[in-house]
């Protein structure tokens, strides 16, 4: 299940830079080849070196940001990825990866796409990221936005050690900055209130 999360992920890179490069058209045929397990929910920290994630990190992030105790696997993903799986009372799984690399393969072409400069220089110079994502399938848009992106977001901010250089929500392709208003709203699941304005 982790290796079919991650080649979906890593799809859905693809489809995000075709978004940024302009290419919609490639965006929607990417998308809908996803579309059977619903489009990754997501929320990115770039930054510019590994949170350096633990289990005993993620257990307390989740402690403390949704007061549920869950039950952790690591997973092997790949020699720059640790993965940890988070089993939640209720049913729901998520994933948290910290990655010794960049989020894109060319994140300078990228950065190049994106008009806010800050969100720009974020994916030019970071080199390493963060990420809390639902594990399973979420077709619903109603369902993410009252129940799923709350929860990342929540668990993103309890996790963020103020050294992210953007905060990243992989559906919209929407990013947010390092600043304490935007880590207080992630923090009450406010994703729109994180987002809503600072969307690249």
């Amino acid at each position: 299940m982790i290796n079919l999360a991650l080649s979906i992920a890593m799809l859905l890179i693809g489809a995000l830079v075709a978004f940024w490069l302009g290419n919609r058209s490639a965006l929607r045929r990417r998308a809908a080849l996803a579309a059977a397990r619903g489009p990754l929910r997501s929320i990115v920290m770039l930054r510019k070196a590994p949170r350096g994630v633990t289990e005993s990190m993620v257990r307390t992030a989740i402690v403390r940001a949704i007061g549920v105790e869950p039950t952790i696997r690591e997973r092997s993903i790949d020699d720059a990825t640790r993965g940890f799986e988070a089993a939640l009372p209720g049913g729901r799984t998520i994933l948290v990866l910290d990655r010794d690399s960049p989020y894109l393969d060319d994140s300078d072409a990228a950065a190049v796409q994106i008009a806010d400069p800050r969100f720009s220089a974020a994916m030019r110079d970071h080199a390493a990221w963060t990420s809390v994502d639902l594990l399973g399938s979420c077709p619903d848009d109603a369902e993410a936005q009252r129940d799923v992106l709350p929860l990342l977001a929540k668990v993103a901010a309890a996790l963020d050690d103020r050294q992210c250089l953007a905060f990243l929500r992989f559906d919209l392709g929407s990013f947010a900055p390092p600043t304490d208003a935007t880590t207080e709203a992630l923090a009450r699941g406010d994703v729109g209130q994180a987002f809503g304005r600072t969307g690249a």
